[in-house]
């Protein structure tokens, strides 16, 4: 707003008495909105957010329904004005310092009590440096107003957008959750109602999708478009598709199983798992699920096709470019899947992990080797030890009671032909201890 602006407004306002008191446009639920209203055709409107932000709600949690109240969001005030044909002068948010604090205005602060009259001085504030306009565009603004009972919503220009007979209005993806009676229903982002207040309850769970339904559970659109009926006792959604379980269509068992339906609102798997977790490698979504059947758990991907055999139990660690798991009902029988779920080592009596260069020490009638993760032998079952302590991606091996040097690649450096030896990594040397020798 320009400086002539700013003194037209003082003009008409400066000084001015008024004969009686000003005239509250008052809805029948009485919001938080006061309109003042002068004999010069200019109005002035109050609305108190430090009361009527309590009204809105707050989407907590995606698993209950939608009715918890969020805590108290106190804001500051807003002063519109504008003139008899609505056409809008200024709005203020009046929230600034005043004498080095912290200070939310109210009308009072520019309407005397006694007097009745604005004056130049109480118009101050709002032209000094303690506030900022944030106009003008008129409609851009959308508050949320309370008779201390039900919620509405209005516009800066005081326009009804809701009703003010809500019990709870949530804002929500550019729409509006509302609840009327108990029941929740969804408004667009014109305020039209695309889905009645009919739901008890009404929860958002992915784009253009909601969950309805207490005891049986389906899910609806935001036009209210029915996408998968009210029959299923639960319906979880995943990353990749939703999870489901209906009673009366399961096999028998102790435990609650699932199936899969897709994003086509299809069902691709019958009700087989008892449990479908999202599974995270190098801290991010694989796109892979670990799931287990009654006889044991492996990998599905995300239309429930199996990666895996089913012979698994415990869920896996990814580690170094292969999996760490175990035989499914013995925890205590640890194998390893490479990354095409392979099984690695499965003809030799242990198999253990080497490093990080995905090759794995391997033990066969006493001996050791190793193979990589597609069970190519890398050094044959003839070693008496292959250390895992390395030193600068090199240790120790033995053999025939001889001690020798290899990488981390499974490349011999030194053969076994020593008593002893130093790894002197600092100097990239390595000395055998009971000779003159020095390898470089």
């Amino acid at each position: 707003m320009n400086s002539k602006s700013i003194f037209f407004i003082c003009f008409l306002l400066l000084g001015m008495k008024i004969s009686a008191q000003p005239a509250f446009w008052q809805p029948p639920t009485e919001p938080e909105v006061i309109y003042y209203n002068f004999y010069n055709g200019i109005q002035m409107i109050e609305i108190d957010h430090n009361s009527f932000e309590q009204i809105k709600i707050a989407y907590l949690d995606a698993i209950n329904p939608i009715n918890s109240i969020r805590y108290p969001m106190y804001g500051h005030n807003a002063i519109i004005f504008r003139k008899q044909n609505g056409e809008i002068i200024a709005q203020y948010n009046l929230s600034g310092f005043l004498n080095n604090s912290k200070t939310d205005y109210k009308a009072s602060d520019f309407i005397p009590p006694q007097e009745l009259t604005v004056t130049h001085p109480h118009l101050l504030p709002l032209i000094g440096k303690t506030t900022q306009t944030n106009y003008p565009s008129s409609g851009e603004y959308v508050f949320f107003v309370s008779d201390g009972k039900k919620a509405g919503l209005i516009d800066t220009l005081g326009n009804i957008l809701l009703d003010i007979k809500y019990d709870n209005i949530i804002y929500f993806d550019h729409r509006y959750a509302v609840n009327l009676n108990g029941k929740w229903g969804f408004t667009d982002s014109n305020f039209q109602t695309t889905i009645a207040p009919v739901h008890t309850s009404l929860i958002p769970i992915k784009e253009n999708v909601l969950k309805i339904g207490t005891s049986r559970f389906g899910l609806i659109d935001y036009n209210g478009n029915i996408l998968l009926d009210t029959v299923y006792d639960e319906l979880i959604y995943k990353q990749d598709f939703f999870l489901y379980h209906r009673r009366e269509t399961q096999d028998s068992s102790r435990y609650n199983l699932y199936g899969i339906i897709d994003f086509e609102y299809n069902i691709v798997t019958p009700q087989i798992y008892y449990q479908v977790e999202d599974f995270y490698e190098n801290y991010q979504h694989s796109r892979k699920y670990w799931a287990c059947k009654t006889d044991g758990c492996g990998f599905i991907d995300s239309v429930g096709n199996p990666l895996s055999a089913f012979r698994y139990g415990t869920k896996p660690i990814f580690v170094y470019g292969y999996y760490r798991t175990s035989l499914y009902p013995n925890s205590n029988n640890r194998v390893a899947l490479n990354t095409d779920f392979r099984e690695i080592g499965t003809q030799y009596d242990e198999v253990k992990h080497w490093y990080r260069n995905g090759l794995f020490i391997v033990k066969q009638n006493e001996k050791y080797g190793v193979i990589n993760s597609f069970d190519s032998l890398i050094l044959p079952c003839e070693y008496d030890l292959i250390s895992s302590d390395f030193k600068n991606h090199i240790t120790y091996l033995q053999k025939d009671g001889k001690k020798g040097v290899v990488n981390d690649k499974g490349q011999i450096l030194v053969p076994c032909k020593y008593d002893a030896m130093t790894l002197d990594v600092a100097y990239g040397k390595i000395i055998p201890k009971f000779s003159k020798d020095v390898l470089n």
